[in-house]
């Protein structure tokens, strides 16, 4: 004989059967719903025994395997339910700022609605006490160093493109190149303009591989105070400071670009489009390179800033008839437009 302890939900007793070779080593405690304790209480037989055993593991069986997907699924929905609702909720960028399209285009549109009919007094005025107190050649000596400048910043961006990558030196030498002097060597190989500016003005590369190395040990150095400040691109600080790098990064390739467009005698729309190439291609050479979305081709109003300066360019030539004049309104439209969209 063996004693099998059968319990329910809300009644649990325990029975003497007598033992055979199927019960033997199946002597356990066993789920019974209240509806089957009568058939138990009615047995007599040994088969009966069995048989009445065996339809209670079996109704058991398929109702807690039945039920078991019902729990997991219940507590994975109210598991989505606690962390939809522990997430915050905040609101994209859209919501947050006017569409930076139509900024852009608004500011394009008054840009060149501005310099088509007469520019207003105080601003004719300073451009030209600006081109009457320095010549053209200061003027374009100090769009140079800005030049120089915005060189400096696309290396550094290449830079921290490939660190983001996993890149190793020549990773980050080579970005840091492609970024700062891509743009303009495409403007430079469409338009015809050979040798290409770096090759004979060789500071450029100069200045793309001593910054590039020099923003690579200090990225990979995690120990050293300055570094945090590239180990986390989230700072504000150091947003703040990109930002107004490229901006003025940006503005300088556009007026250097239309510059050297309209020195050619190129039409005006040529002009806008060499602009906006000296400007942007470096970046987005860099971006497929490293198999990422073009920023020109997204909502940041970056390729439509430097191609408002363009058209800027050419309708402030023909007010003021100076290359200078042109480039310094170039450079304040394409800045603007960038920063406050």
């Amino acid at each position: 004989m063996a004693t099998i302890r059968i319990s329910a939900p809300s009644v649990s007793f325990a029975r003497k059967v007598p033992t055979c070779g199927l019960l033997t080593h199946r002597a356990r405690a066993w789920s019974v719903p209240l509806g089957q304790l009568r058939s138990t209480k009615a047995c007599g037989k040994p088969s009966r025994h069995a048989r009445v055993l065996r339809n209670i593991v079996k109704a058991d069986t398929n109702r807690s395997t039945s039920a078991q997907p019902s729990d997991e699924l219940i507590s994975s929905k109210r598991h989505e339910v606690q962390t939809t609702q522990a997430l915050p909720v905040t609101p994209s960028t859209c919501e947050r700022h006017p569409s930076r399209l139509m900024l852009a285009g608004a500011a394009s549109l008054l840009a060149t609605s501005f310099f088509m009919a007469n520019a207003p007094s105080a601003v004719a005025s300073e451009v030209q006490l600006l081109t009457l107190a320095y010549s053209s050649e200061q003027v374009f000596a100090a769009f140079k160093m800005l030049d120089y400048f915005g060189t400096a910043i696309f290396a550094i961006t290449g830079t921290l493109t490939a660190a983001e990558h996993n890149m190793d030196l020549l990773g980050a030498l080579t970005l840091a190149v492609i970024t700062g002097l891509g743009g303009g060597t495409i403007r430079d190989v469409l338009l015809g303009r050979f040798p290409v500016f770096w090759l004979t003005s060789v500071e450029y590369l100069q200045i793309c591989l001593v910054v590039s190395a020099v923003t690579f040990v200090v990225r990979k150095n995690k120990t050293a105070a300055f570094a945090r400040m590239f180990n986390n691109p989230g700072h504000s600080l150091f947003e703040r400071c990109m930002l107004w790098g490229d901006a003025v990064g940006l503005a300088a390739f556009a007026a250097i670009g239309a510059h050297t467009a309209a020195a050619l005698g190129f039409h005006p729309l040529v002009v806008a489009v060499s602009a906006m190439m000296s400007g942007t291609f470096g970046g987005m050479i860099r971006d497929v390179i490293t198999n990422t979305p073009p920023m020109i081709f997204t909502r940041e109003v970056y390729a439509s800033a430097a191609f408002a300066g363009g058209l800027a360019f050419t309708l402030a030539h023909r007010h003021y008839h100076c290359h200078a004049a042109a480039a310094i309104v170039t450079f304040i439209v394409t800045g603007l437009i960038r920063v406050l969209g």
